[in-house]
């Protein structure tokens, strides 16, 4: 038994002591073929195969400059717009100050007209009308020395002038008719009527 026992640990011994000499031999084998000079033709082919990695670009002044530029721009526009301040109003012109002050000074006139109360005597009677100026002023003359209040206005038909002779003022038409009937028959004037003048005349000739 004993015998039989060392022979198989024997055998077992040689064949672990001949895988380690393999395992040597090939290491060694391996060893020295990785360490094997290059053949002729593969110095050729590796002399003549170049790589080149591309050089990294040398950042110029003018580069420096472009990037120092782009910041600003994107610095300006990232800034906000300045608020604008509207702009004053320009000064009044002589012109225009003319024009408020005779627009304020029109203001109180109007008010002034408005207020005026209405003519208690708003007639008046018309006696000739003349083309001569000389021939209106004698006939007022006449009337005035009758009592009446007489007086002469001026207007433009299809271009004569006339001269118009009337006397007033009556509270009524018929009062103002009465008075015309009433120089008829004194001074021989029967185309004698009575008138509604304008305010302006009513206040012109009033006594």
């Amino acid at each position: 038994m004993d015998r039989s026992a060392n022979s198989g640990n024997n055998k077992v011994f040689f064949l672990v002591l001949l895988v380690v000499v393999l395992g040597g031999i090939a290491f060694l084998f391996y060893l020295f073929q990785g360490h094997e000079e290059p053949s002729e033709e593969q110095r050729i082919v590796s002399g003549s195969i170049k790589i080149e990695l591309p050089e990294e670009p040398q950042k110029t002044r003018h580069d420096k400059a472009g990037q120092a530029a782009e910041k600003k721009a994107k610095a300006a526009r990232t800034v906000t717009a300045p608020k604008v301040e509207p702009s004053p109003a320009p000064p009044a012109t002589a012109k225009a100050v003319a024009a408020k002050v005779k627009k304020e000074e029109r203001g109180p006139q109007r008010a002034r007209a408005s207020k005026t109360p209405p003519i208690l005597k708003p007639w008046a009677v018309h006696i000739a009308s003349f083309r001569n100026e000389n021939d209106a002023r004698r006939l007022e003359k006449v009337l005035d020395r009758a009592g009446y209040n007489a007086y002469v206005t001026v207007f433009t038909s299809n271009g004569v002038r006339w001269y118009r002779v009337r006397i007033g003022f009556y509270s009524t038409k018929e009062e103002g008719a009465k008075v015309a009937d009433e120089l008829a028959r004194r001074f021989k004037k029967p185309g004698a009527w009575t008138v509604r003048p304008a305010h302006s005349e009513v206040l012109a000739h009033m006594k």
